[in-house]
């Protein structure tokens, strides 16, 4: 996790695999990123970037414990969104309508941006 002008960008990544390799968020990693996203949510409410790269499978506990942290920084005046969406992520956001609350860029850099124009 770093900051990068006062948005929090935080990669997610597992430490029992080499850097850079992919990985799936299932039941087993669920309840570690719950916590983390929690403690991300505590006052004051920031702008936080979730950058999802290196992840290609979100299973639905995962997802959902997301999307409870977007709305929680929402409702605190804050804002999560989410980057580097690969194909069966970003297709999953379409299909449970997340997409319309919780915004995806193509990369961290961009969604920093974004989050600085507000």
């Amino acid at each position: 996790m770093k900051e990068v002008r006062g948005v929090v960008v935080s990669r997610l990544a597992r430490t029992d695999l080499p850097p850079g390799e992919c990985f799936d968020l299932d039941l087993m990693q669920a309840v570690a990123l719950e916590a983390a996203l929690k403690e991300l949510v505590t006052p004051p409410a920031g702008r936080i970037v979730l950058e999802l790269s290196l992840v290609t499978y979100m299973d639905s506990k995962t997802f959902w414990a997301m999307v409870r942290a977007a709305d929680a920084l929402r409702v605190a005046g804050g804002c999560l969104v989410v980057s580097g969406l690969h194909a069966n992520i970003s297709r999953l956001l379409e299909l449970t309508g997340a997409d319309e609350f919780l915004q995806a860029y193509a990369t961290a850099d961009e969604a920093v941006a974004a989050l600085e124009a507000r």
